[in-house]
């Protein structure tokens, strides 16, 4: 019966089939790895989502059969005594096989840490490849995933290699030609052909989308059938082209209170100039961004585990921002978001774009009023970009892995933190009596692999929770001993987390523990502590220090002065999706073609979507209108301090 099948439809097959069986066991052990302890294997919402995964699976098998189909199909056509087709043929299947099966499996630990299926965003750290293996293989769990999908990716490569030549490379061709007539091959191919096409929609109605995958509450078991290779090669499609542009302007001024400022043609329609009188105190300024210092890790937002006795201290004593979120989650976007003043955007990395663009935001505005400003990192200047972006963009030095002995190294991310601060506090006793100074200091000893000094004391063995205090003990200690300095009492002390970390069962899809973070200003001398609950984001630190130092300002970002503008909803990223909340609730859009609405601190995953149409309405616009008209803004190259259009501008 085989027999009279074609040998390139019989190899196709098989191959197809055999794709799909690694893909569903892959799929497994995702599941497995993932499960946060309510997933039901026996479960019928539980097999759905093998099922939807049966169909991304065939989707990315039909499209890397697509071109050997058409070869296949060449080859019965001209018939060559050469075996250069059929070799062709091989190789295709067995790269591709191999390629994709390595993306499911990094995708296993992968979403893990960020809760998002693998997208192009998982390559911004390639620049920097020896810190991302450290990262690797400092965690046993990421190189154990490593390893497997690199025993895979041999494995897949050498069976498919070897199967095809003895099958396909060493056919008797002969044979096979005058078994089957052109006519023949034409009709095989063309019922193939259809398969194929029909296997790449996905499905009848529509090609398929990642929204389709989306069919229950359950926020694991909605991506699961997601295959990886499909989420990260449909990423590169995905575009900040969430409305008109003119729309997207119109809405974003009047939200942000610009609107009728400014009106010329070609300017930025951020642009404006804040009025704050013509006196203003020359406050030095040292930002602090916490590696990973979610809220929820914080005895201020409720944690009872004791990790941060230092800031929840500092918080009494300071304003505490308790509705605050980082405008992405990658240090990255907090760095650019809080120093620069605009969102985290799909597929625009600012920071490492070539060639390097001007901004404005809390750098400039400093400068332009001769403040000296200084960088602190602990890792090298490569990583993000930052040693090319940041003195660019006005600092005056940058401190880097560079700059330290490197004996006092301990790991991928450079030195501890407790080291990084007690370098700052040389440093600023020793400029103290020159002209004011801003200082921002990027933590890293809370990012994941946890290396810490050995001589710190913890009652958790847990290396997460430890070094959570031990970044929170760093911070102690070096806000004690600056509160012994003579330039403390003139200093504004603000403290933001780069982006939170997952932690505990999430009830959505978009964790918010990775977005909720503290923002914390600190002056006891010139600020009365309160709590703020008004949302906040790491866009508005930049005019929200520049309120507290009083004075006129240029502000061309998407950022309000949070004492002054009181935001009704705050909008964030998470790669592939954007979150906007007002403290009630939490809309949910998704770049592959869903949206979502939930009722906050209900810790049901009901979706309101068509219940509340106007809440959804109202958290989509505020949302997705500023962040296209940021988009606009950058993509423009009306970055700068005359928010004119660069001449670098695409």
């Amino acid at each position: 019966m085989l027999s009279r099948i074609p040998i390139s439809i019989r190899f196709l097959a098989g191959f197809y089939l055999t794709g799909l069986f690694l893909f569903a066991f892959l799929r497994v052990v995702f599941l497995f790895f993932n499960d946060p302890g309510d997933i039901d294997f026996g479960d019928q919402i539980t097999w759905e989502s093998l099922r939807i995964g049966f169909v991304f699976d065939s989707v990315v098998m039909s499209y890397i059969i697509a071109l050997p189909i058409l070869l296949f199909f060449l080859h019965y056509m001209l018939r060559p005594r050469t075996v250069y087709i059929t070799s062709a043929i091989v190789w295709v299947l067995s790269v591709f096989l191999s390629l994709t099966t390595f993306m499911v499996v990094a995708d296993i630990p992968y979403f893990a840490f960020f809760k998002n299926k693998l997208t192009v965003d998982a390559l911004q750290w390639m620049n920097t490849p020896t810190t991302v293996l450290e990262m690797v293989f400092g965690n046993t769990s990421n190189a154990a995933f490593l390893f497997l999908g690199l025993f895979l990716f041999s494995v897949s490569m050498f069976f498919v290699f070897k199967i095809g030549r003895n099958n396909v490379i060493r056919a008797d061709w002969g044979m096979e030609f005058s078994r089957f007539s052109r006519m023949t091959a034409i009709a095989a191919f063309l019922f193939s052909g259809l398969f194929c096409f029909m296997g790449m929609r996905g499905k009848w109605a529509h090609p398929i989308r990642p929204g389709d995958a989306f069919y229950c509450d359950h926020p694991l078991l909605n991506q699961a059938g997601l295959n990886a290779a499909y989420t990260f090669l449909k990423s590169f499609s995905y575009k900040v082209n969430l409305m008109e542009n003119e729309t997207a302007i119109r809405k974003a001024q009047s939200y942000l209170g610009v609107q009728g400022q400014n009106n010329e043609s070609g300017i930025s329609p951020f642009y404006r100039l804040v009025q704050g009188g013509s006196i203003y105190e020359k406050k030095n300024v040292v930002l602090i961004l916490m590696e990973g210092m979610g809220s929820k890790f914080m005895g201020s937002f409720g944690n009872q585990n004791n990790l941060t006795p230092n800031l929840d201290s500092l918080s009494k004593a300071s304003i505490l921002f308790t509705n605050a979120y980082s405008a992405g989650i990658h240090t990255n976007n907090g760095v650019f978001s809080t120093l620069y003043g605009f969102p985290a955007l799909k597929r625009i990395r600012p920071m490492s774009a070539v060639p390097i663009r001007k901004f404005t935001g809390l750098p400039f505005a400093l400068k332009q009023r001769g403040y000296d400003n200084y960088f602190f990192c602990t890792h090298n200047r490569s990583f993000d970009n930052i040693g090319n972006f940041i003195p660019y963009n006005h600092f005056d030095k940058i401190y880097t892995e560079e700059n330290f002995p490197s004996s006092e190294s301990v790991g991928p991310f450079g030195v501890p933190d407790g080291y990084l601060f007690s370098r700052l506090l040389t440093h600023l006793d020793s400029i103290d009596d020159k002209a004011p100074f801003f200082v921002t200091v990027l933590t890293a000893s809370n990012h994941d692999p946890y290396i810490i000094p050995k001589d710190f004391v913890s009652e958790h063995k847990d290396s997460e929770l430890r070094a959570i205090q031990y970044a929170d003990q760093s911070i102690g200690d070096f806000m004690r001993k600056a509160s012994q300095t003579k330039w403390f009492a003139n200093t504004l002390f603000v403290l933001v987390a780069d982006h939170g970390r997952v932690y505990g069962k999430e009830t959505y899809d978009l964790p918010l523990s990775f977005s909720q973070i503290p923002i914390i200003f600190h002056a006891p001398s010139f600020i009365k502590p309160r709590t703020e609950v008004i949302p906040m984001g790491q866009i508005d630190v930049f005019p929200s220090i520049m309120g507290v130092l009083g004075g006129t300002y240029l502000n061309n970002t998407a950022g309000v002065d949070a004492f002054k503008h009181l935001r009704p909803i705050i909008y964030f990223s998470q790669d592939d999706k954007i979150g906007s909340t007002d403290g009630q609730w939490l809309y949910v859009y998704r770049f592959g073609g869903n949206e979502s609405l939930y009722r906050l601190n209900s810790d049901s995953p009901m979706d309101y979507l068509n219940i509340e149409k106007d809440t959804a309405d109202r958290l989509r616009d505020y949302a997705l209108s500023q962040t296209q008209a940021s988009e606009f803004v950058l993509s423009s190259g009306m970055t700068g301090p005359t928010g004119k259009r660069s001449k670098l501008a695409n």
